[in-house]
């Protein structure tokens, strides 16, 4: 087949769409069809699809592992972005007023919520031979315009949000009438799906794939590496944190939590593994004024691995996710997860079988379950035992790559 993903941001940008998308798009190139990726030159971008500060890498075309990806320039220039805001806020108040249809209204919400870049547009009215195109709509806006095109030229399309299910991101109109309007959703839980079906969308239509994970990468971690590097005392438990550092991530409150932790276990440490954010210089002051809170950002995939060899669990206190990929890579790593009680998270940990789940943002019970696993290895390796083989049934790449091909030759008939 002949592939197109589109997605507004790609490594070097650091986030999990990015990564997903990359993962995919190398797995299904492996089995032997022809992926592209459409995507911008920014390496972080807004809601607004406004690229931050302006750090841009320029239009590029390279291949990557068998994946030829287009680097598109977004622009950033407020003389382009006033404009659209003004019409965007007269606009929608008009269509308040009465005075304008909703559908009159739709592409103007969506080229506000959407990176500028007419040149990808361009490239896919151009392109020949494409049998799908499969897109993730944040920001959301150009999926309006990328749908249009492939009804245009009778290529299936597909969007796969990757984000989370938050009303607060979700309510614009036009994300649910682009999913109307493509040929299939492709989610990563079944809260997803059901967030989807009650939007409106045909149950048929909304397929349940996953993420995946690459166990290879996980094989060969080096706990005593880690340790000495960090100074970590060999009789010391380990508690780990994987993600970016940011605030949605409630790194807070799992420090908060810690406090109690170390009246009951003194020799516990908590590692903090992320990448880098506007936060990451002030949180790492912050935290290090406790000395057995280690900071580690940017890390190598070889320094991730080690750590998830060194700790005893992984806790993820985080509301935002659309998934959450620390818990596959806790799980093939053979260790506990512990969530923040959503539904999405529901959809993933078995509780009591694999993780636990505390209900946010409870501190309190968050250290106590902490201090549960920590106090009883054999139920917390039982936990992890039963993590790794759920994910090796169901969360690699080689079969979430399966399932997505499933959805996608489905739509060529």
């Amino acid at each position: 087949m002949n592939i197109v993903h589109a997605v507004h941001l790609y490594p070097p940008s650091i986030g999990g769409t990015q990564f997903c998308v990359r993962e995919l798009s190398i797995e299904l190139a492996k089995m032997g069809h022809t992926v592209r990726i459409y995507t911008t030159d920014a390496l972080e971008m807004d809601i607004e699809g406004y690229a931050r500060g302006k750090r841009c890498l320029g239009d590029t075309v390279f291949n990557d592992s068998g994946v030829t990806v287009f680097r598109f320039h977004v622009f950033t220039s407020p003389f382009l972005k006033l404009p659209l805001k003004y019409a965007w806020i007269i606009s929608s108040g008009m269509r308040k007023m009465g005075i304008l249809q909703q559908d009159v209204h739709d592409p103007v919400d969506a080229l506000y919520f959407s990176p500028l870049f007419p040149k990808l547009y361009l490239t896919l009215l151009e392109s020949e031979n494409l049998d799908i195109v499969d897109s993730t709509p944040f920001p959301s806006g150009h999926n309006l315009f990328l749908g249009r095109i492939c009804r245009k030229k009778n290529i299936p399309f597909v969007i796969t949000p990757r984000i989370h299910t938050l009303e607060s991101f979700h309510s614009r109109h036009f994300l649910t009438k682009v999913a109307r309007e493509s040929n299939a959703v492709i989610v990563s839980t079944r809260y997803e799906k059901e967030y989807f079906a009650k939007k409106g969308i045909p149950a048929d239509r909304i397929h349940v794939v996953g993420i995946g994970v690459s166990p290879k990468n996980f094989r060969k971690g080096n706990a005593e590496a880690f340790r000495t590097e960090c100074k970590i005392p060999r009789d010391s438990r380990v508690v780990l944190f994987i993600g970016k550092m940011d605030p949605a991530k409630n790194i807070g409150l799992l420090v908060e939590s810690m406090k109690d932790v170390w009246k009951s276990i003194p020799e516990t440490y908590l590692v903090i593994l992320g990448g880098s954010t506007g936060n990451t210089l002030e949180m790492k002051k912050t935290l290090e004024k406790e000395k057995k809170i280690i900071v580690l950002s940017d890390v190598s995939e070889r320094e991730k691995v080690d750590a998830l060899s060194c700790s005893n669990l992984l806790v993820l206190p985080s509301l935002f996710e659309s998934f959450g990929r620390v818990f596959l890579e806790a799980w093939i790593s053979g260790k506990p997860v512990i969530g923040a009680r959503t539904r999405v998270s529901e959809s993933i940990i078995t509780e009591e079988e694999d993780g636990l789940l505390f209900n946010f943002p409870d501190a309190k019970e968050l250290a106590r379950k902490i201090i549960f696993l920590l106090e009883n290895e054999d139920v917390a390796k039982e936990m992890g035992r039963k993590g790794k083989e759920k994910t090796l049934k169901y969360y690699t790449w080689e079969k979430t790559a399966q399932r997505t091909l499933e959805v996608y030759e489905s739509l060529q008939k």
